[in-house]
């Protein structure tokens, strides 16, 4: 059974920008930017009013991010569900 929302992915262009901006107008404090060197992405979870932000920065040329943050701007990416079956979830949203 799906249990909660774990975060909301968001794709940015400037990772660093984008942090600035939440933590000096929200008054939020910096979180640690981990790096993916094998993706060539940079990424940073932020809390936010109780919801986790987790920043995606792709500095690759092809990658999917890249390629919809180039064409489409930045925004929303993908949302992450806990849940107890994974595979039962599946198969239930499936059937919907």
């Amino acid at each position: 059974m799906i249990r909660e929302i774990s975060h909301l992915g968001i794709a940015v262009k400037d990772l660093d920008k984008t942090l600035f901006v939440l933590t000096h107008t929200l008054g939020l404090a910096t979180p640690v930017i981990r790096e993916v060197p094998k993706r060539q992405l940079r990424l940073a979870v932020i809390e936010v009013a109780g919801t986790t932000l987790e920043l995606l920065e792709d500095n690759s040329h092809s990658g999917r991010l890249a390629t919809v943050t180039r064409k489409k701007g930045e925004g929303f990416d993908h949302i992450c569900f806990l849940s107890d079956n994974l595979e039962e979830d599946m198969k239930l949203l499936r059937q919907r």
